[in-house]
């Protein structure tokens, strides 16, 4: 017999499907890529110069120290910046009013870099940084006090080497901090970075803000309330030496509807002895030329300061659905200049707001003692402290644009774009405000606006999360 052929082999059991990857949302997505650390960054510079700079090292630093304003010192900053970003070295914070303002023992911010006094560098081997940006093992390089002066990346590079080997160092910042980055150029995007870097997340110290909330008691005009949402102190999730396209989402409800930075230059501030356009300049900033009712349709050319810079707040605001904070802060070097335009608001039933801190402006480097803003107290800031607090109450707006004068008339004053001019006179202050708010150009559907005094839209900055971060709340595309 012939035996029965052997039954089929039993087909092999079938592979399981795979899961389905797991899909992150595209929000979420998208806001990691943007985000990357401050080594990510040193190394791909290195990469970028094909390995010909130092390597990355965590136990060698560069010193910031400046004896110049602030707005000058953070011009130092950003040298110090891109110097360690070429050098793989850690930037410190240190010596002289500006970096002790923001970063000291007692300073205004939760800085993102350590802050060592003179006596830790002593300590340590030290030389001053050359113009060839020659290497060295010394624990620490201190940049020249001349650095209180900023132009532009290509004139933050090493004097020596050839003009090819310098252009080489400007891309290569640009590359390894991934500028430009959405609608700011690669000039803003850098100064962005220089930001991030120093005051991750744009956060005060508890102790100087309950010194602020204190002060603001006696001097703030305005809603106090308010104030305290724009100074009270925040959670930071994100990390130190991070970078990451901003504004976040989760500012949007602790900052001013709008901001305006005036800045005048007066005679006794400045040191002069006189300057009779200064008064007729003043009078011309609150006639009533500049505070009258607008017409229905506010975007129409008018010189309505007041008013119209805080109707284009507004508009933005409501179109990003946000109403917490319905105030415009006013930073100004000239004493009642913002009781001045608070008044006329009043005067003509505008339902818009203008919100300050009334008090005697200070110079940091022609006023070096500290008296208190308030005689006789101890609790609340002095005028150093003061200053501080204005450029920080500054850079927290939606919207913000700077007035300046110049003789009798408006003059065009800090710049949007680039480096913001903040190697002019007075625009530093304002540009590096701008820079930590991390604002932007208006999109091409936001109206055109023209307030007067040069308050345009080739001027304005507005609050723009992108794309990834919007979410599906009220569309912010502007």
């Amino acid at each position: 017999r012939v035996p029965p052929p052997p039954a089929p082999a039993a087909p092999p059991p079938a592979r399981p499907a795979a899961p389905a990857p797991l899909r992150t949302p595209p929000a979420i997505r998208a806001t990691n890529r943007s985000r990357f650390s401050w080594r990510d960054a040193q190394l791909s510079f290195r990469r970028c110069m094909n390995g010909t700079t130092p390597e990355v090292r965590a136990d060698r630093y560069v010193y910031w120290a400046s004896s110049s304003a602030l707005g000058n010192a953070l011009n130092g900053w950003m040298h110090i910046f891109l110097y360690a970003l070429a050098s793989g070295r850690q930037p410190v914070a240190g010596a002289g009013a500006g970096p002790e303002l923001l970063c000291g023992t007692h300073g205004a911010f939760i800085c993102g870099i350590p802050y060592r006094s003179k006596g830790w560098v002593t300590s340590q081997t030290n030389r001053g940084i050359d113009g060839d940006w020659t290497p060295s093992d010394h624990v620490v390089h201190q940049g020249p006090l001349a650095w209180y002066r900023y132009m532009g990346a290509s004139t933050a590079t090493k004097r020596g080497g050839k003009g090819t080997d310098r252009r080489r160092i400007v891309r290569c910042y640009g590359t390894s901090l991934r500028c430009p980055s959405r609608k700011l150029d690669g000039e803003s995007c850098l100064m962005v970075r220089a930001m991030q870097l120093l005051l991750p997340g744009s956060r005060l110290r508890p102790e100087f803000s309950s010194a602020a909330l204190v002060e603001a008691r006696r001097r703030w005009r305005g809603s106090l309330d308010e104030f305290q949402r724009v100074v009270a102190p925040r959670d930071w999730s994100h990390g130190d030496l991070v970078f990451y396209d901003g504004p976040l989402k989760e500012d949007i409800d602790t900052r001013w509807e709008g901001g305006l930075h005036v800045r005048l230059q007066p005679p006794k501030l400045e040191g002069h002895h006189s300057d009779a356009d200064f008064e007729a300049f003043i009078q011309r900033l609150t006639n009533t030329s500049f505070v009258d009712p607008l017409p229905k349709d506010f975007r129409r050319p008018s010189t309505k300061l007041w008013s119209c810079s805080a109707a284009s707040a507004r508009a933005h605001a409501e179109h990003a659905g946000v109403t917490s904070i319905t105030s415009s802060f006013l930073a100004t070097d000239t004493k009642g200049l913002c009781n001045a335009a608070r008044q006329a608001l009043v005067e003509r039933n505008s339902s818009h707001q203008i919100a300050c801190m009334d008090m005697a402006p200070v110079h940091l480097t022609r006023q070096t003692d500290h008296k208190p803003v308030s005689k006789g107290t101890d609790d609340g800031l002095d005028g150093h402290q003061a200053v501080i607090l204005d450029w920080y109450l500054l850079q927290r707006s939606r919207w913000l644009a700077p007035v300046a004068r110049s003789s009798w008339q408006c003059h065009h004053g800090a710049r949007r774009d680039d480096t913001h001019g903040v190697d002019k006179p007075g625009a530093s202050f304002y540009g590096w405000a701008l820079a930590a708010a991390g604002l932007v150009p208006p999109g091409p559907r936001w109206p055109r606006v023209n307030c007067g005094c040069r308050v345009d839209s080739n001027k304005i900055s507005v609050f723009a999360l992108p794309r990834a971060e919007r979410g599906a709340g009220p569309p912010n595309n502007l």
